[in-house]
């Protein structure tokens, strides 16, 4: 593969990468560069630990 590829390659990565983080949420963190997923986690893990403590019914949904 020749420099040319390589660098026209990466530039196009870095435009499709700029352009879907211009799209997606503040909230989307998981697979984005530099963000991860730590207080999504504590936050639900927060969440359901008060609605046990209330005994109280809790209704889930995970999308992926």
């Amino acid at each position: 593969m020749s420099i040319v590829a390589k660098v026209l390659g990466r530039v196009l990565i870095m435009s499709i990468v700029a352009g879907t983080d211009a799209e997606l949420r503040g909230e989307q963190a998981a697979f984005r560069k530099g963000r991860n997923i730590t207080e999504q986690n504590f936050v639900l893990r927060n969440i359901i630990e008060q609605v046990a403590e209330w005994n109280s019914s809790r209704y889930l949904c995970f999308v992926d």
